[in-house]
Parts: structure tokens; sequence; C-alpha cells
């Protein structure tokens, strides 16, 4: 498959996102490069796909497979890899978590392992977990996350150890993957590429011949992205498929080395306006989007509740939408921006309330996932029509791809990036009121702690 901008036949690469924020970051990771790049919002029809595939360098899909048990994962993911093979795609990336959030019951990558191999048969499965710019590192197997001010592993990091979902009690992701379903997996580490990509694709072969299972590949710096990704598209040249299971680390050293940039750039930073009034909704239970709620409020933003115990039954989900949009809307009445929440950190007043309710209807994650989702989904369409917001954040990895499912837009492109803070501005296209909005997808570990004061009040250029 040879690049629209060569050729004029077809994209380079296809991707499937595991949720909505991650996959419009690994998006926005190409366009940062002058990769021209569509995202599709839900599955296209095999046309619909073609299409766009002959039109831009890279096409995507945002998924929910993060959020998935595993025989929804199957038919989620499987349909994105069949719709991929048949269009004629032989690079493909399956977009996950930086910090690697997936469990045997959640988001299981096993199951990729599974689906990819089944699909794609003898292809070539590399790892790249690793984004050095956004504090993800990958050394020798064992992955690191940031947190504040410092770096921890896994499955000691104070947030990843803990996620109500996917608690992460191991760092060693060859060892996470095989627990998960996958074969024997193997390891290009990062004392490799001191010889840069000639010694590295030769490790690629040793570990291949030595492992049934995916290669996982180190990450430390910047430059470690551009090295890897070169070495993995260089296999891309036999005759086999080449399936990388990865994080937007991949997308940005793909193009680093396909645009011929060179790495350890500060990150640039395109202008934004401010706006009057910014509505934020989160789905999150992550610390740091608390602590982003907090500083959010103390600049003088409201904060209204969606009681998410509520979401979980069908015959209080319409009061809960109405009490929250009706705290939401008073506060917009009086010119003040304002923040929907669920959750307060891991430990919310609601969290137990939540389990009941979920324990007690038998809801499996995704299934939680889904109906909080779509109920902050509806908070925002009402809010939107009724005020006529121009910009609006999500967080919430899993809640945020159905939240922005229910708001149903066409397709989205990017208008405004940070590539420091992950603080893209994306503008949607569809029908009223989705048409024209602007929206920011927040990951619960992405951004600084003003990340949502920077949205409303706007930004500078800063060139990288």
């Amino acid at each position: 498959m040879t690049a629209r901008g060569e050729s004029g036949q077809g994209a380079l690469l296809a991707f499937y996102g595991d949720d909505f924020t991650g996959a419009s970051e690994n998006m926005a990771q190409y366009h940062r490069h002058g990769l021209k790049t569509f995202m599709f919002l839900d599955h296209p029809s095999a046309d619909e796909f073609a299409a766009k595939a002959r039109e831009y360098d890279v096409v995507g899909i945002a998924g929910i497979a993060r959020s998935l048990g595993p025989e929804a994962m199957r038919r989620e993911v499987g349909a994105a890899f069949r719709l991929f093979r048949n269009a004629g795609f032989r690079f493909v990336q399956y977009k996950l978590c930086s910090t690697f959030d997936s469990s045997r019951m959640v988001g299981n990558l096993g199951v990729v392992v599974d689906l990819a191999r089944e699909i794609f048969p003898d292809c070539f499965l590399p790892v790249f977990a690793a984004m050095p710019e956004f504090g993800r590192h990958t050394i020798f197997g064992q992955h690191f996350a940031r947190f504040g001010g410092w770096v921890f592993r896994l499955d000691r990091h104070p947030s990843m150890s803990r996620h109500p979902t996917t608690p992460m009690t191991e760092a060693d992701l060859g060892r996470i993957l095989e627990d998960q379903g996958a074969p024997a997996c193997g390891l290009v580490d990062t004392l490799t590429y001191a010889g840069g990509v000639v010694a590295t694709t030769k490790t690629i072969a040793r570990e291949r011949a030595r492992v049934p299972g995916p290669i996982v590949f180190d990450g430390l710096h910047d430059d470690d992205c551009r090295l890897a990704a070169e070495a993995i598209w260089g296999t891309a040249n036999g005759p086999e498929s080449v399936v990388v299971l990865s994080s937007q680390g991949f997308a940005h050293g793909f193009g680093l080395f396909r645009m011929n940039r060179p790495a350890g750039r500060t990150p640039p930073i395109e202008a934004l306006a401010a706006v009057e009034k910014l509505l934020v909704v989160s789905g999150s239970a992550a610390p740091l989007t608390a602590r982003q709620i907090d500083v959010f409020a103390r600049s003088g933003a409201a904060t209204a509740r969606l009681v998410a115990s509520r979401t979980l039954d069908p015959a209080r989900t319409s009061e809960a939408i109405a009490a929250a949009v009706d705290a939401a809307s008073r506060a917009l009445g009086a010119g003040r921006s304002v923040c929907v929440y669920t959750a307060l950190g891991p430990e919310d007043e609601d969290t137990a309330a939540l389990r009941e309710v979920a324990a007690r209807r038998t809801l499996d994650p995704g299934k939680i996932a889904r109906r909080i989702g779509e109920a902050l989904g509806e908070v925002v369409m009402r809010l939107v029509e009724r005020h006529g917001l121009t910009r609006v954040v999500i967080a919430g990895g899993d809640s945020s791809s159905y939240a922005l499912r229910r708001m149903a837009p066409q397709g989205l492109a990017v208008i405004s990036g940070d590539y420091a803070t992950s603080a893209h501005v994306l503008r949607l296209s569809g029908t009223p009121p989705v048409d024209g909005l602007e929206m920011t997808l927040k990951g619960g570990q992405v951004g600084e702690e003003g990340f949502f004061v920077t949205l409303r009040d706007g930004r500078a250029a800063s060139p990288g």
C-alpha cells in the first residue's frame, strides 16, 4: 500500500483506536507531521471507507474496544480489521492506550492479537506503547508512566494501579499480553537502538524466529519513536501484513520518519481563541481529572453532578440527566462556564452506589461506560442547543466514546493542536446543533491541571 501523495492510489495505513480520546490523539499526531488524516466516528461502509482511503494519507476508525468484554470486542475489532483487509491494507495500527489499559475481562489485548493472526495470517505483531513526550516510557519491556512530577512503573502508578476497571498489577508488557492470552512475546530493547535501523531490523528477525507472539519495543527517548517506526515500517516491504499495537507514539514516530523530520523538537502549540463560556462534561474517575475540575471551579466555573449510579437505572436516567442539565443551564444562563461531572476521583461519593446498581442489574464495564457516556452525550446536546455553545470538552476515555456517538457527528478535523498537553481542538461536521461545534476529547490522565481553563481562555502559538 503506497502513499496517496506518491502514487495517488491509496493511503499509507489504516488504524483503529480503542476509544475516542485516544483515537483523536492518534489522528492528531499524524496531522502534526503533515499526513492528511481522516477518522470515521463509527464503522463505515466498504464504499465510504474506500473513498476516504483514496483521498487521505491515513484513514482510521474511532472505536470503543477498550470498554468491551472479549466477545463484544471480537465483534467490534474484527469488523474493523476485516474492513481494512478487504480494502487492501497490509499495514494496520491498533491504537491502544499509552498506559496499556486492559485486562482479561475488559479491553483484552490478547483478543486483538488473536484477531490479527486470524484476519491477517502470519502477520508481524510489533507492540510500541511508549510516548516519551507524554511521559510514557518502555525500558527492557517494563512500562512507566508519569504522574505529576514523577514517573512510576505501571504497577506502582498512583492512578493506573487503582484504575476502577483495569487496575494494572504488572509492568512487563510481554507478561501482560501473555496473561491476556497472547503467545510468548519477544523484545527489542533500548540497547539495540544504538545500532540504528540495521541492528533493530536484525533483532526483529531474531525475535520473530525465537517466539511465536508479539514483539515488544522499548521507547525511552523521542528518537526511539522514529527509529522503531522506521524499522517496523521496513518490514512491510515483505509479503506479510503488519498489525502494530501501539500508542500515539508510533503515529508520532511514523510522521517523523515518513516526513523526514528531526526528533526531539519542542512539541508545537497552535493558537486558540478564547470562548465566553466553555462546557466540560466528565465521565472520568481519574485523580488528575478531579484536580483539573477543581482548578476550573476555582477559576470561576460552576460544577454540576450527573449522578452516575442513576444513569444505570433506566427508571432514573431521565431524572438524572434533567437534574444535571437544569443545574448547568442556570450557570450558563448567568454567563459562567460549567463542568458536569460523574466523579471526583476513584473514591467518589457515588462509587459505592454505582457498584451496587451495576451488580444488581448485572452490568459489565462496557454497559456501564455506555450508559454513562450516552447520558453525558445527551447533556451536551441539550445544553449546546439551549445556549448556543461553541466549544465543549468531553473527559474520560471510555465514556467519551459513547458520548460522542450519541451526538452522531459525521466526521471531524483538527483545527488547533497542542502537542505539549494534547489539548487538541477538533471541529465536528454533521447536522445542527453538532455542525461546526468545537470539541476536545480528554483521557483521564491527560493534560496539566489548568487544562480546562486554557481551553476556555485560549492560548498563544508556540512553534516546535
